[in-house]
């Protein structure tokens, strides 16, 4: 616990405690979403420039609209296995608040013997935030409480590298065919699917030029 510093208070270590313990906690809690949508998630945060960041960003809980927010932007990570770029959406992740900026990351993944696994790729992550705890503890906060019962199963599942970054592609939230417009008082909780394979992306300079933010959390070159 290198940053609660050589004379830590006794709140900071029991708040670290607090965080440790709960991490065990999850792994007795049913999986919440998909281990697809959590590679992405890690794979975004892998390639992006400025890990540190993208930890920081990303969600806190299930009940998070985007996986990740920072100030003005917010991205969501949609997986596909099927090779099809067909991805479901709430009716609020297609109705972002007014200023920010919006987009979702679509990629396809396939799992392949001999690929990237998880455990690898949280590795590697963990690896580039090693300086600030804090997000070390974050990353396993949310790796936990998103597989769950099912998290020593899903470490050694292995992934395609090349599929996922060379599928990678971002689309405007406001642009994607979507439910829009207020709903009926009493309708609630809308999802839909969503063919994308028409669509044309976002260059991620385009998106840059939006707002700096993007900088930090889209892939590099």
């Amino acid at each position: 616990m290198g940053h609660l510093g050589n004379t830590p208070s006794r709140s900071s270590i029991a708040a670290a405690v607090r965080r440790i313990a709960s991490i065990f906690q999850s792994v007795k809690i049913p999986p919440v979403r998909s281990l697809n949508g959590l590679f992405g998630e890690l794979f975004m945060i892998s390639r992006s420039r400025s890990p540190t960041r993208a930890v920081a960003a990303w969600r806190i809980d299930e009940a998070s609209r985007y996986d990740f927010a920072s100030g003005d932007v917010r991205i969501d990570v949609k997986s596909s296995a099927t090779r099809a770029r067909k991805h479901t959406f709430s009716y609020d992740q297609c109705n972002p608040p007014p200023g920010t900026q919006a987009v979702v990351l679509s990629m396809l993944v396939e799992r392949i013997p001999s690929g990237l696994s998880l455990d690898r790729l949280i590795a590697s992550i963990e690896e580039r935030v090693a300086g600030d705890e804090d997000l070390v503890l974050k990353l396993h906060e949310v790796v936990a409480s998103t597989l769950g019962t099912s998290l020593s199963e899903s470490m050694q599942v292995t992934f395609d590298p090349r599929l996922a970054a060379t599928s990678l592609e971002f689309f405007d939230l406001r642009e994607i065919p979507a439910v829009r417009g207020p709903l009926p008082p009493s309708v609630s909780d809308v999802r839909f699917t969503v063919d994308m394979s028409g669509l044309l992306p976002l260059a991620k300079e385009a998106l840059i030029d939006r707002d700096p933010h993007f900088w930090d959390l889209v892939p590099g070159d």
